[in-house]
């Protein structure tokens, strides 16, 4: 269930953002594991391009947002995802 809108990013709200987004690894990405917030998509993940493509049209699905990542900096761990959604969801408020 997507997370409402407004909220900050709150060390509850990115752990539930972080929940969500370990639920599509596992149920989307299949892969299983319980992931820290540090786990990084490429290097400890082993997300390709594509795997990353599909991760972030899952995501985007999911909390029903669009992330605004700059593309000279994507996010590189899932804690700065979380970040992102918490911003995308913020500025839907």
């Amino acid at each position: 269930m997507p997370l409402k809108t407004g909220g900050g990013s709150s060390p509850e709200r990115l752990a539930e953002i972080h929940s969500d987004l370990v639920m599509i690894l596992r149920d989307h990405c299949e892969l299983p594991g319980d992931w820290a917030p540090s786990t990084r998509l490429q290097a400890d993940l082993g997300l390709d391009s594509m795997g990353l493509l599909n991760f972030a049209l899952e995501v985007e699905n999911h909390f029903q947002v669009f992330l605004n990542e700059p593309p000279d900096q994507p996010p590189e761990t899932l804690r700065e995802v979380a970040e992102l959604v918490a911003q995308a969801l913020d500025s839907l408020a």
